[in-house]
This record gives structure tokens, C-alpha cells and sequence, in this order.
């Protein structure tokens, strides 16, 4: 996951006693063990900024609503700092308000084409593109494959005010 440099660059630590804080970065996957992978990753590049907490949600809804729970209410009382998930968990957490997303500064999207092959709704797409861009939102898709480039595009071009796209064949 080679966006994560660039995620870490995006997050504003805060000292401890600076909380709450709120999710910063969100990294959507389509699937628990790429988000798992991501999440190994990404723990151990930001091993080098203590204060930058990431957290992967879990398989199930109640334990993603538990754990997040626990982290708005343990001693830090902090959420983390970057948040990875695959689509459908995300979007309950965001819609049962147990994530903020008002400080997230970038939205990633880890293999898309793959998210869509899979076929999650593309209604639960567009609310994480609706409900967590803002004017301060960075919006990342990436994708293995360009079979799927047009309705990709169509999905998320709304989203991006000055899209670049970036192939690399």
C-alpha cells in the first residue's frame, strides 16, 4: 500500500491531552484480509509518529461499534487517526454516527475495480464519497485493471473537483 507515505504526510498530530481527535484518513478495501494487510502496514510506518493510532474494523458490525466505543472511551479518548474497512462496515459505522468523518483529509479507495467486482452497492459507494468528501477531502482510486476505468470514473468524478488520472501500464 504505497499511499500510506502520503496518508501520514496528510495527518496533524496532536498531543494526548489534544482529544478527541478525529479520523483523519479513511482506507476502503474490498476485503477484510487486503484491509488487514493494509492496516499491518500502515501500524508499521507510523511506528515512527507515536501519537498516530490506525485501526482496522473488524469482520463484524457489533464488534466494529464495541471497539470503537472503547476507543472513544479509553484513557486517550481518542478514535484513530486512520481507519481501514471494507465498504459496507465503514458505511454503517459512518451512518449509526460512531465515526466521524468531518476531519477526514483523505478517502482512499484500495482497488476499486475490485470493490465493484464484488459487487457492493454502488449506493453505499457513493453515500462514504457523499457523506466524507468535504473541500478539504483528498479522494484516492485506485485500481489493478482498466476494464472497469469508465464506470469507476463515472462513480467518483463527481466527488473530485480536478481529477488526474494517472496511468501506468
Amino acid at each position: 500500500m504505497y499511499l500510506v507515505v502520503s496518508i501520514l504526510q496528510r495527518i496533524k498530530t496532536v498531543a494526548p491531552s489534544d482529544t478527541p481527535s478525529r479520523c483523519q484518513a479513511l482506507i476502503v478495501s474490498p476485503t477484510f484480509e487486503l484491509a488487514w494487510t493494509v492496516n499491518g502496514i500502515a501500524r508499521t510506518m507510523a511506528s515512527a509518529m507515536p501519537s498516530v493510532k490506525v485501526y482496522c474494523c473488524p469482520r463484524g458490525f457489533r464488534d466494529a461499534h464495541d471497539r470503537i466505543a472503547e476507543l472513544q472511551g479509553s484513557d486517550m479518548g481518542r478514535v484513530p487517526d486512520i481507519v481501514i474497512g471494507t465498504p459496507g462496515l465503514i458505511w454503517q459505522c459512518i451512518t449509526s454516527g460512531w465515526l466521524q468523518t468531518d476531519a477526514v483529509a483523505m478517502l482512499v479507495f484500495e482497488e476499486m475495480d475490485e470493490i465493484l467486482d464484488r459487487g457492493y452497492d454502488e449506493s453505499v459507494l457513493l453515500g462514504i464519497l457523499q457523506t466524507v468528501t468535504h473541500s478539504h477531502t483528498q479522494v484516492v482510486v485506485q485500481s489493478d485493471s482498466l476494464y472497469m476505468w469508465r464506470r469507476i470514473w463515472k462513480l467518483v468524478s463527481d466527488f473530485m473537483p480536478s481529477p488526474v488520472r494517472i496511468w501506468d501500464i
